[in-house]
């Protein structure tokens, strides 16, 4: 039986950490009592993570291994929903070719509609490696108070860890700049001491690099979640049911607080009511067009890429206060725009 890419990882961390559900449960059981609380939108932190990987106690995870942590904090994730989405091709490829410029809408990315979620890439690479998918989900990093963004890339190389700061009013070249200096900081208090002032700087403009190539690979997958995100109404089960995804909580039993997975994975369609409107939109606008005799002056259907949306509020004459919405891609000159209402979120 070929089981699902996300489900033979898995299978394979349950098999590299033969305890690590017991220990899961433990933690989630401990929850604001020994161990500090952190956010509902965060399944397990990665200080969990890394106590799985190190094996507890005052043991360190050694530097070869640091991947790991993000590996197992995304399945420990990921395996309380399951959930694989699967975009309709055409909106698949118009998020895909839609560039994040601007300031990365962090507050969207809390609306992840499971835990974590693994999206599916048909037939897209990052440099020469075939990208199969992709992780993603929240951490909730309470001892230095910060937020992240977690993705473990399904390379066909292996899984490949990311981070991504979430910084409110920053771009995502600096969300992943946030992300790599706090490596080299934590890399510096796992014994490598401190580097001095010039060995800093250089590499902070190592990093600033870094952050510039790892954005244009990453903006596609992150506008993939924006959009996931946003159109709560354009996810549906695959099998036709008509349940959404959800957060499950743990349970209470006699042996102490469980997480009940589902006995296997569920696959979500995403976008399936604006594909085929689009699909259909794009082949009227095409017939149009020959009839005209080619001269293309009609606006094709397409989807306008996410953006900000400011305007003020309250009276003309005393304070106004500036107020910022995220709008999700829009379909524009299709046939039957009434049918595809747009969600919009408020942006502190």
């Amino acid at each position: 039986m070929n089981l699902p890419r996300p489900t033979q990882h898995l299978v394979q961390v349950s098999r590299d950490y033969t305890d690590i559900w017991k220990a899961v449960d433990h933690i989630l059981g401990n929850k604001g009592k020994s161990i500090p609380n952190w956010s509902p939108w965060c399944f397990l932190p990665l200080s969990a993570s890394y106590a799985i990987v190190s094996g507890g106690g005052d043991n360190r995870v050694p530097l070869d291994m640091v991947g790991e942590i993000g590996r197992v904090g995304a399945l420990a994730a990921w395996r309380v929903g399951q959930g694989i989405y699967r975009f309709d091709p055409t909106v698949f490829e118009c998020v895909w070719d839609t560039p994040l410029t601007g300031n990365l809408p962090v507050d969207v990315l809390y609306y992840l509609p499971e835990y974590c979620v693994y999206i599916e890439t048909p037939g897209k690479k990052l440099g020469k490696t075939t990208l199969h998918g992709f992780f993603a989900h929240l951490e909730d990093d309470v001892s230095k108070g910060h937020h992240e963004l977690r993705i473990l890339l399904d390379l066909e190389s292996g899984l490949v860890s990311q981070h991504v700061h979430l910084v409110k009013g920053a771009s995502l070249e600096t969300c992943l700049y946030e992300g790599l200096r706090e490596g080299h900081v934590i890399a510096q208090s796992m014994g490598l001491g401190d580097l001095g002032k010039e060995v800093e700087e250089i590499f902070s403009d190592l990093f600033r690099s870094l952050a510039g190539a790892f954005s244009e690979e990453l903006s596609p997958v992150v506008s993939l979640l924006i959009y996931l995100c946003q159109t709560s109404a354009e996810i549906r089960d695959n099998s036709g049911s008509a349940r959404p995804p959800i957060k499950p909580k743990s349970k209470k039993t006699k042996k102490g607080f469980r997480v009940f997975p589902p006995q296997k994975p569920t696959t979500w369609d995403v976008g399936f009511r604006t594909g085929p409107a689009l699909r259909l939109a794009l082949e009227k606008h095409s017939a149009r067009v020959a009839e005209a005799g080619g001269t293309g002056r009609a606006v094709a259907p397409h989807l306008r890429r996410g953006h900000y949306h400011h305007y003020w509020t309250g009276p003309k004459s005393g304070p106004r206060k500036l107020v910022v919405h995220w709008l999700h891609p829009i379909l524009v000159a299709a046939d039957d725009p009434d049918k595809l209402v747009p969600t919009v979120r408020a942006v502190d």
